[in-house]
């Protein structure tokens, strides 16, 4: 069964994003929501500011899963396919078709890795010579990476129904888990090995990036990043346990993602995931209780006053005009794209430098583009 209540949270939705290749010139925005179950966990979210989540049901002492969506929170509380009556699932994230990932729990299935898609239902995730396996990310091809007992203190990749053990970095790696994944086949996860606990990005030629420890002003100790997520644009967030800090990794620097009502060292802003827009999804503890939170990324010196197409609606074959008006410091401005959810459709120019951008994209499905498209202004220039 699925119950949708419509909410109205404090959630900014915005139309326009923002990137930087200066690690130290963003800052973000914080707007904050609460649900009616109190006692909740948000997993992840899309480029649509689609959030997930889980919440514990009193009535049940169990976890169902949550979706909001632009105000609509949805609880699911369909049973997966097999369990009985007393089981627990988890959600861990969602990507740009509204597919959701996790894990449930129960006494005939024990921990089983799912995917479910409002429509569609739950598709177990069955990892060949497995007893267990959990499903930890998934990106917008369906590939899925999570961790199994197939191979002691190993991870996997899933993808077309084939799954592959994740290669060690090292030789003496004891374990290895990958916790997402981004459209561009880079891995994010975590290895120990003889030399200690390390985060890493796989790359998509097989290399590996190691994030850096981070000392903490008034700690002792270099901590290391617990790896959250990763996303298209190479943003990698990440966890301080100790410290209850989350931080965004890019351009070989720690951004720090901390709510400015949050309170408490071990409890301050968890971050739990990162979308294509830049935009970061959690809660934070204010003392008393938590809030959920949208950590959204902002760039000063220009602004998108205006972003439009004709026609609103088109059939397949044909043509999308796609303006935007941006006024401030153009210098700032690297690159404007036209979107259709995760996919760069058409790059927009100012030709005449009269702050009008303009670009024209032939449509390939019907009906058009009226409720999904979005204008992006990225890669920054000196922001």
């Amino acid at each position: 069964m699925i119950a949708t209540q419509h909410y109205l949270p404090k959630i900014l939705l915005i139309a326009a994003a923002f990137f930087s290749g200066n690690a130290a010139a963003i800052k973000y925005s914080f707007t904050s929501f609460d649900l009616p179950d109190q006692t909740y966990t948000v997993a992840g979210i899309n480029d649509a500011g689609q959030i997930v989540g889980y919440y514990h049901d009193t009535s049940l002492d169990r976890n169902r899963v949550f979706i909001l969506n632009a105000g609509t929170y949805t609880k699911i509380s369909t049973p997966p396919p097999g369990v009985g009556e007393n089981w627990d699932i988890w959600s861990q994230g969602i990507n740009n078709h509204g597919m959701v990932v996790g894990g449930y729990l129960s006494g005939e299935t024990g921990n089983q890795g799912f995917t479910y898609g409002v429509g569609s239902g739950y598709q177990a995730i069955t990892v060949p010579g497995s007893s267990w396996n959990y499903a930890l990310a998934i990106n917008d091809k369906g590939q899925v990476v999570g961790t199994s007992d197939a191979i002691a203190n190993r991870g996997f990749i899933e993808s077309g129904g084939i799954y592959t053990p994740l290669d060690d970095p090292t030789p003496t790696t004891s374990s290895n888990v990958a916790v997402g994944l981004n459209n561009n086949g880079k891995i994010l996860g975590g290895y120990d090995d003889a030399t200690g606990s390390y985060t890493y990005v796989k790359n998509s030629d097989g290399s590996y990036t190691i994030l850096p420890k981070m000392h903490l002003i008034g700690w002792d100790n270099d901590f290391n990043p617990t790896p959250v997520g990763i996303n298209n644009n190479d943003e990698v967030l990440v966890y301080f346990q100790d410290s209850g800090y989350s931080f965004v990794f890019r351009d070989g620097q720690y951004t720090q993602i901390i709510h400015p009502k949050a309170c408490c060292t071990g409890t301050k802003t968890h971050s739990a995931g990162i979308n294509n827009i830049g935009q970061i999804a959690g809660t934070y503890y204010d003392g008393t209780i938590y809030h959920g939170f949208i950590a959204t990324p902002v760039v000063t010196g220009f602004a998108i006053d205006k972003a439009w197409i004709t026609p609103t609606k088109v059939n397949q074959g044909e043509d999308i005009n796609i303006y935007a008006q941006i006024s401030g410091d153009r210098n700032k401005i690297g690159k404007v794209v036209f979107v259709l959810g995760s996919t760069e459709l058409t790059t927009l120019t100012d030709p005449d430098g009269d702050g009008t951008w303009f670009g024209q994209h032939q449509a390939i499905e019907s009906p058009g583009y009226k409720a999904s498209t979005k204008i992006y202004v990225k890669n920054l220039k000196g922001a």
